[in-house]
């Protein structure tokens, strides 16, 4: 009999890359902004990204939206719109 890890190991397991983009984009943002951002605060689907911040933090994003493309870019995560 076969275990899960041995199970597991052909197979990708579903929300994995996921969580560790969200994971990566609210590293940079906490480190580019000097603010804690968790990964539960982030969502990313197909490019776009959405963040569940208070307003004020919303203003400083949309101010700094090109430089926080460019530092996802160089981390391979691609993102085309921030809401």
């Amino acid at each position: 009999m076969k275990s899960l890890a041995d199970l597991l190991l052909n197979h990708k397991v579903p929300g994995v890359r996921d969580a560790q983009i969200r994971h990566a984009i609210a590293e940079e943002l906490s480190t580019l902004l000097n603010i804690t951002i968790e990964p539960k605060q982030v969502k990313y689907k197909d490019a776009d990204l959405v963040l569940a911040v208070p307003p004020v933090v919303k203003s400083v994003i949309k101010l700094r939206t090109e430089e926080i493309i460019e530092i996802l870019k160089r981390r391979d995560i691609r993102v085309t719109t921030i809401k």
